[in-house]
């Protein structure tokens, strides 16, 4: 099992960095990231389309609620037990799912019920109250020990991945675009 993490809040992209890591997007994803509002939510979006792609996994959390009544088919009858009794599994549950559809390579419309002897439930989720955006979870388990999260730089993301084309103008409007937006992120 591999453990990484990135400080997105840390980190400073140059124009270098910022331009290569377009190069490697579709144009869609790059239209995406230049409709928000705010750098850090440009650079979260960036590195999630980046992360998620074939070389790395993330397994994510979402504070956002939702009708959650429409996804009670993809949990098993011990998944839907476990979300009756507290709701907040449900997210729990839904980002194990999707870390491991994505470590399949697939998407989330199969059919992805977890074997029920195989959910861990013994760790503990920080949240860093500075970085929003990051979660730790600690593994309390004292017979499988986790190996430690190791720190990647933004080099470490960026190596083995392939631009789709040279040099084109929009990456370089992007660019500008996120300039004007660092200018106006009050929590830089």
């Amino acid at each position: 099992m591999y453990r990484f993490y990135f400080n997105c809040h840390h980190w400073k992209p140059t124009r270098d960095q910022w331009v290569y890591a377009n190069r490697c997007l579709p144009s869609r994803e790059i239209q995406r990231i230049d409709e928000y509002a705010y750098e850090r939510d440009r650079k979260v979006h960036l590195l999630k389309f980046n992360v998620q792609n074939p070389i790395f996994r993330l397994l994510g959390h979402s504070p956002v609620k939702s009708v959650v009544i429409q996804f009670f088919i993809k949990f098993t009858f011990d998944e839907f037990e476990l979300i009756g009794r507290n709701p907040k599994n449900f997210y729990r549950l839904w980002s194990l799912k999707e870390s491991y559809v994505k470590w399949l390579d697939t998407i989330l419309r199969i059919n992805q019920q977890l074997p029920s002897d195989k959910i861990r439930f013994d760790e503990q989720m920080i949240f860093l109250n500075d970085y929003d955006q990051q979660l730790i979870t600690l593994c309390l388990s004292t017979t499988n020990p986790c190996q430690l999260f190791v720190e990647l730089t933004i080099d470490d993301i960026l190596h083995g991945c392939t631009p789709f084309d040279e040099n084109k103008q929009e990456y370089f409007i992007s660019w500008e675009r996120f300039q004007t937006k660092r200018q106006t992120d009050i929590f830089s």
